[in-house]
This record gives structure tokens, C-alpha cells and sequence, in this order.
């Protein structure tokens, strides 16, 4: 069995080698990045200092990757095409209390031995579980739509608040995601995926766990 680990990235070279995934897929592999942008072959911009940053390792590799870009001075990337988000957007009342974040560059190298979308769901609940802690109320997301109907698929009550638009190099609907009402509507929708987001998991479990959830 392949070791695998998910957790916040340590250190300047895991950092590097999670800039140079990031090149890989949205610079080479997909063409949505400007390689000339990036001459060092590591894709990164202004919004990684303020950010939370995860990684999947298989084998000590890094092997997929996940961030929440925090409230700074700097507009969420997703305001940069789509229409800031409103209070009745955010399902609250007021905006006062709201600590919001923009999840992005959740990438799975496809030269895995572990399955794909085992990673993608560890990257997920590891952010997840951080954000609660970081006392995060919201996610917000510029997703795709046949992404946007797998997440669905897993209990996740995206909310679209405007149009799709071509972002980021894809057909992408702008959601959010109110961080509290998560867990009961995973209870609601299957058990094992409420198991697997109510806990703090071990970072080496994170992933064979993860792949129950999804085959279940």
C-alpha cells in the first residue's frame, strides 16, 4: 500500500514543489497560465502570502494541492470576474461576524498511484477541518460545472449566487458555502461522509479514509 499523507505544506522546498505542481497543471498540462509568467516553472502569485496551503504526498511526494486565500486588503480572485458576494448570498443577515476565504488551485497530479478523487476529497476535508478551527464561516469558489456536480454529489450545498462566466479557463459558477450548516447536511446525506468531515483525522489516514467515503 502506497504511504500517503494530507497536510498543511512545511517548509520552503515542499512550497517550491507545490509551485512547480501548480506550473505543471495550469501552465503545460491545461494552457489556462501564461507560462512566460512563471520563468522559474513555479506558478505562483499575490494571494499565496495570505493563504492556507495543503498538500497531498504520496510516497514523500507532493502529489496534489488546496488553499484558502484569507481576507486581506487584496479582492478575492473571484471578484476579479463575478460579482462581489451580498449578505443574502452568504444565506445571513448582516455582513458582520462573516470571515470569509476563496478556495482554488485544488489540483490532483494525474500521475498518481493513489485514486484521484480519494486525494481531491482529503485535500477537501483537511481544509475543511482547518477552516473550522480558523473560525472561517464561508468558502467561496469560481467552479466548474461538472466539478460543481460531483461536490453536489457529496452533500456539499454549493450555493450559485450569479451567472456562469469563462473564468480561469473554464465554464465556472460562482458559489458559496456557509461553513455551519455542513455537517448536518451531511448527516442528512450520508453518514460516512459525516463521519469523515466531523473529525480531526490523522494526516496519514486522511486519504484511505477519504476513499471509503467516496465508494460508499
Amino acid at each position: 500500500m502506497l504511504s500517503t499523507e494530507v497536510r498543511e505544506v512545511s517548509g520552503e522546498e515542499e512550497r517550491q514543489a507545490m509551485f512547480r505542481l501548480r506550473y505543471d497543471t495550469y501552465c503545460t498540462q491545461l494552457g489556462w497560465i501564461n507560462p512566460e509568467l512563471c520563468p522559474n516553472g513555479q506558478e505562483s502569485d499575490e494571494y499565496d502570502p495570505v493563504s492556507l496551503h495543503f498538500i497531498a504526498l504520496e510516497e514523500g511526494r507532493v502529489a496534489g494541492t488546496i488553499r484558502l486565500i484569507r481576507q486581506s486588503s487584496l479582492p478575492f480572485p473571484l471578484e476579479t470576474a463575478f460579482p462581489k458576494p451580498q449578505a443574502e448570498d452568504l444565506e445571513v443577515v448582516s455582513m458582520e461576524g462573516v470571515v470569509a476565504g476563496e478556495v482554488s488551485r485544488l489540483i490532483v497530479s494525474p500521475r498518481n498511484g493513489s485514486p484521484s478523487h480519494a486525494l481531491c476529497l482529503g485535500l477537501i476535508q483537511a481544509l475543511f477541518r482547518k477552516s473550522l478551527h480558523e473560525s472561517v464561516t464561508h468558502w467561496l469558489q469560481a467552479i466548474d460545472t461538472k466539478s460543481h456536480r460531483v461536490v453536489r454529489s457529496l452533500g456539499f450545498r454549493l450555493r450559485q449566487y450569479a451567472p456562469a462566466l469563462h473564468f480561469m479557463g473554464s465554464d465556472s459558477l460562482p458559489t458559496t458555502l456557509k461553513l455551519s450548516r455542513c455537517l448536518d447536511d451531511f448527516r442528512q446525506h450520508n453518514p460516512r461522509t459525516f463521519e469523515f468531515f466531523s473529525q480531526d483525522v490523522d494526516p496519514r489516514e486522511i486519504v484511505s479514509m477519504a476513499a471509503s467515503v467516496v465508494g460508499s
